[in-house]
């Protein structure tokens, strides 16, 4: 009898149990407090967390004076979801990390530099994940991330001149679709 499908279940089970150590805010501190372009920003404050990105916006009115690079992670609760060809299904939660430097908006050069620096940055940050979720030995909430779903984008102008790059990505997690009697009447 082929032990396969089994052992697989069996890490899509410890996997979750895994992931559900992650917490998104937790983890952005602790790049944060390791990231030498945040550690060394000139400002106090250089780490903010947002539950969605439209509130973003609303973030930004408190960093009109910030100068160096700030962090933001966001968390929008977003997923989406999947079922493979047998009955495994999926949950794949959305995260990010976003990077920014103020950039003087008449300058183009300024501009690209800014996003090009905090690019950098998230890749970083991205080889850092990656380093982590492969680790042989240590238990990381990050075995479940999904290397194929990372994604960097420029982004700006966002508040009063700020330029930078979102990094995003996802988990996989295996969902147990069982009714739950406690939901329904």
């Amino acid at each position: 009898m082929n032990q396969e499908p089994r052992l697989s279940w069996f890490l899509i089970l410890v996997s979750k149990k895994i992931f559900m150590q992650y917490n998104h805010f937790e983890y952005g501190k602790m790049l944060a407090d390791k990231l030498r372009p945040i550690v060394e920003s000139t400002d106090e404050k250089k780490y903010y967390t947002c539950s969605e990105s439209e509130n973003l916006y609303a973030l930004m009115s408190r960093l009109s004076s910030v100068k160096g690079v700030v962090m933001i992670a966001i968390d929008g609760c977003n997923s989406d979801y999947d079922m493979n060809a047998g009955d495994a299904f999926f949950e794949i939660p959305q995260y990010f990390y976003l990077f920014l430097q103020t950039a003087k908006t008449d300058n183009p050069t300024d501009i690209l530099a800014k996003q090009k620096g905090c690019k950098r940055i998230c890749e970083q940050v991205q080889a850092y994940m990656l380093q982590e979720m492969k680790h042989p030995i240590r238990t990381t909430p990050l075995k479940c991330l999904q290397p194929d779903s990372f994604t960097i984008r420029g982004i700006g102008p966002i508040g009063e001149n700020f330029y930078g790059a979102l990094f995003g990505f996802n988990f996989k997690l295996s969902v147990d679709y069982q009714i739950d009697s406690k939901f329904w009447v």
